[in-house]
């Protein structure tokens, strides 16, 4: 089975809302990747400042610091998050390349998931069907079309030739190409590449709630989503999707932040 590695674009600790819940949704995404069934996965991790969690010393875990400017404002963030993607891609290439799956911080994902990747004969696999998780009622949304509403959704095999030499460096431009793009249009990306692409069934999760993710404010602000999110039907979220996603109760209450919502770098 190959090796799938996760590359996790990791938030400035001057941008977040609280550091410490931060680096506990850091901690919950890492061990569930960990919770793999299979037991050749990687994880890259692109940061201003290293996480103080003892997740990240595990050896499968590579950490890239990075120099670049911390965003200022909200909106700045998206342009970080897809300098850190470019930097991930530069160590992915440094690892020999193969199957790239991109994850945010406060992630989820099933324990076959590697498995399930690594058996396709695709270019590319697309998490076709996964959760939205409210942390703080313990509830979720079972949803269709996830790639529609979560960027933690595809995993690429790339090739040597297709990731960047070095970082922030965009030649070859593919990967470039599809770290601007959004995660909706990613099907329609890969078709004008010419890529195959296969489909996966509730594979991942996203949380909400836990007070620091945009996806908060854009279903406040976006009518559409309010009542997408409305008519759908939620259910508890239980012991055997604990299992399944390698987190547990506590580890989740934890990573809740309870205070100031306002960006920190906005004071």
């Amino acid at each position: 089975m190959p090796t799938v590695t996760f590359g996790i674009p990791l938030l400035s600790r001057r941008v977040a809302r609280d550091w410490p819940a931060a680096q506990r949704l850091l901690a919950n995404t890492l061990r569930s990747v960990f919770n793999q069934s299979s037991a050749d996965v990687k994880v890259i991790v692109a940061c201003h400042e290293p996480p103080e969690i003892d997740e990240i010393r595990d050896p499968r875990v590579t950490l890239v610091p990075v120099d670049f400017d911390i965003p200022r404002f909200q909106w700045e963030q998206e342009i970080d998050r897809m300098r850190k993607l470019e930097v991930i891609a530069a160590a992915h290439r440094g690892q020999g390349a193969g199957w790239l799956f991109i994850l945010d911080a406060d992630d989820l994902v099933s324990r076959t998931l590697a498995d399930r990747i690594g058996a396709a004969t695709t270019k590319a696999v697309c998490v076709r069907n996964g959760y939205r998780f409210d942390v703080r009622r313990g509830m979720a949304q079972p949803l269709d079309r996830f790639w529609r509403k979560c960027g933690s959704c595809i995993a690429v095999n790339w090739t040597l030739d297709e990731l960047p030499e070095r970082p922030l460096w965009d030649n070859p431009p593919v990967f470039h190409k599809f770290a601007e793009t959004r995660h909706y249009l990613l099907p329609e990306f890969f078709a004008k590449q010419g890529w195959s692409l296969s489909y996966i069934d509730l594979a991942a999760v996203y949380l909400i709630n836990h007070g620091q993710n945009q996806s908060d404010i854009i279903v406040r602000d976006n009518l559409k989503w309010r009542l997408y999110f409305l008519l759908t039907r939620w259910k508890p979220w239980t012991p055997a999707l604990d299992a399944e996603f390698g987190t547990d109760a506590a580890s989740r209450r934890e990573a809740i932040y309870t205070g100031d919502a306002k960006f920190s770098t906005e004071h």
